[in-house]
């Protein structure tokens, strides 16, 4: 910042402050991802955030499943169906919040494990 003053019958003098940098703030965070649905082949899983969320909101939420921590690509929505791949592994999804002047802050659902698809006649 550069501050001049300026009193008649004086010289102007001109101040310039050290150059400072601004960090990010920080979201509050409370409340946790869960996983609704049958945790079975071919049905539907739901990824919601329960509690309050983030402080302020979040201006964008991503998903990303993952397969035994692993991640599983183009996974990348509030839902997924598992596939014949993730039966008998343990799933779970991270929640990525973002708004523009804050870090990002992540949360995970716990770990389930999927069971194999039922045939029927």
């Amino acid at each position: 910042m550069q501050v001049t003053g300026r009193a008649a019958g004086y010289l102007h003098a001109t101040a310039t402050s050290a150059a400072v940098r601004v960090s990010t703030a920080t979201f509050e965070r409370s409340g946790t991802a869960t996983v609704s649905g049958t945790e079975q082949v071919g049905h539907r899983l739901t990824c919601t955030t329960t509690g309050s969320g983030w402080s302020p909101a979040a201006t964008k939420l991503t998903y990303q499943w993952l397969r035994n921590g692993s991640a599983i690509p183009g996974a990348t929505s509030s839902t997924y169906t598992p596939t014949a791949s993730d039966a008998a592994h343990a799933l779970s999804v991270t929640v990525t919040a973002s708004r523009t002047g804050y870090q990002t802050s992540v949360v995970s659902s716990p770990a389930t494990t999927v069971r194999a698809g039922t045939l029927t006649s």
